[in-house]
C-alpha cells in the first residue's frame, strides 16, 4: 500500500513538474522579451544566492590561508622513517638526499656542504665518544603524528640507543622530531632526552650543527617564548606534585569559570588528587612523577600558543608516559587542557578516572 501511495504522488509530481516547464515554454512563445527577461533575473538570483554561499555552497577559497589544520596520522610518513634508518646506520649521504632544499641551504650556511662532509662530521664525533670507534645501536619505534593540510607532516619518535663503549656521554633514550615538506622531503630535525629536557643526542648535533645544544632560545621544541614556557612548566609542576592550586593558578579566568560550570574547583581537584595519593597508600603501590618534558611548542598568528608535554609516571612496576597538550592564550594563561593522564583526568572531572 505504501509503495503504490508513494507511487502516485511520484507520478502527479513530475506531471505537475512538466505541465510547469510547457508552460514557461508556451509563455516565452507568446510574450518572448517579457519572458526571457524574467529567466534571466531567476537565473542571476540563483546564481547570487550560490557564489554568497545562500545554498551553503562556496565556491570561493577560505579568506585565512594562515589557517592550517591537522589531523592525526595512522602511521609514519616513509621519509621521516627512511630518514631516521640512515641516521642509525651512520649513512650521512642518504641523510642528505631526503632533505628540503631549504634545510640543505641552511646546512650550508653551518658549513657542512654535502653528505661527505656531514659524515665526516659524525664519524669524528663517534671517535671522540668511543676510542674504540665503535658505532651506536639505536632502535626507533613511531609514537605518533599528524598529517597539515597544507601537505606538510610531522611524526615522532621514540630513540633507544645502546653504545657502551660512550658511556654516560649520550643518553640512553630520546624523542626525535621530524617535519616533512608537502613534497615529503625533511625540513627540520629536532631531539630532546626523555629525562633531561636539556639532553641532546650528539651525533645529531653535528649533523646539523645550526640545532647544536645551546643554541636554541628554549631546551624544549620549538620558539616558545620564555613567559609561556614558565606558564606551562608551572602547571606540570603542579600536575606531578599532585598540587591543585598550582594547577588552577595556571588556568585562565574563562577555563576556570568553564570548569565551575561543571562542578570543578581548586577544592575538588585537590581531594581528587589526594584520594589518589590514599589509594597507593592504603595499598601500598608505589606512585610518582619522576618528571616531565616539553617535547613541541607551537605559536600560531592569532597569539595562541599550544605547548605539547610528556611525564614518567609511576605506577606499581608500571612506567607510563602521559601527554599533556595545553592551549595558551596571548596572557599566557591556559585556556584547554587534553591529556592521557588518568590523575589529572580525574581531578578535571573527566570520564577517564585513575586505576
Amino acid at each position: 500500500m505504501f509503495f503504490r501511495v508513494m507511487g502516485r504522488m511520484t507520478v502527479r509530481f513530475f506531471a505537475g513538474l512538466g505541465g510547469a516547464i510547457a508552460g514557461i515554454f508556451k509563455s516565452i512563445i507568446r510574450h518572448p522579451v517579457g519572458s526571457i527577461f524574467t529567466l534571466l533575473v531567476i537565473g542571476g538570483i540563483v546564481a547570487a544566492a550560490i557564489f554568497t554561499n545562500g545554498f551553503g555552497i562556496s565556491t570561493s577559497k577560505a579568506s585565512d590561508s594562515s589557517v592550517i589544520s591537522a589531523e592525526p596520522s595512522q602511521q609514519s610518513s616513509g621519509k621521516s622513517e627512511e630518514f631516521l634508518n640512515s641516521f642509525g646506520k651512520m649513512n650521512a649521504g642518504a641523510m642528505w638526499n631526503l632533505l628540503s632544499d631549504k634545510l640543505k641551504q641552511s646546512e650550508i650556511a653551518s658549513g657542512i656542504t654535502s653528505g661527505e662532509a656531514m659524515q665526516k662530521r659524525i664519524d669524528s664525533k663517534i671517535g671522540e665518544l668511543a676510542k674504540d670507534k665503535s658505532k651506536p645501536r639505536y632502535r626507533f619505534l613511531w609514537i605518533r603524528g599528524q598529517t597539515n593540510s597544507d601537505g606538510t607532516a610531522q611524526d615522532i619518535f621514540r630513540g633507544d640507543v645502546e653504545w657502551p663503549a660512550a658511556g654516560a656521554q649520550i643518553g640512553k633514550l630520546f624523542a626525535y622530531i621530524i617535519n616533512t615538506d608537502k613534497d615529503g622531503k625533511v625540513g627540520s630535525v629536532l631531539t630532546q632526552g626523555a629525562d633531561d629536557p636539556g639532553l641532546t643526542d650528539p651525533l645529531l648535533d653535528v649533523a646539523f650543527p645550526g640545532k647544536e645544544k645551546g643554541k636554541e632560545k628554549d631546551a624544549g621544541y620549538g620558539q616558545s617564548e620564555a613567559k609561556r614556557k614558565a606558564a606551562t612548566e608551572e602547571f606540570m609542576g603542579g600536575v606531578t606534585n599532585f598540587d591543585a592550586k598550582r594547577v588552577w593558578n595556571a588556568f585562565s579566568v574563562t577555563y576556570q569559570n568553564e570548569l565551575k560550570d561543571k562542578g570543578v574547583t581548586v577544592d575538588t581537584m585537590q581531594k581528587a588528587f589526594d584520594q589518589v595519593k590514599k589509594q597507593t597508600q592504603d595499598s601500598k603501590l608505589k606512585l610518582g612523577y619522576s618528571g616531565f618534558t616539553l617535547r613541541q611548542s607551537t605559536a600560531y598568528p592569532n597569539g595562541n600558543s599550544v605547548d605539547n608535554y610528556w611525564a614518567s609516571l609511576q605506577i606499581g612496576d608500571q612506567v607510563q608516559l602521559p601527554d599533556y597538550t595545553l592551549l595558551v592564550d596571548k596572557e599566557y594563561k591556559i585556556i584547554a587542557v587534553g591529556t592521557s593522564d588518568p590523575f589529572l583526568s580525574s581531578g578535571l572531572g573527566r570520564k577517564q578516572q585513575a586505576q
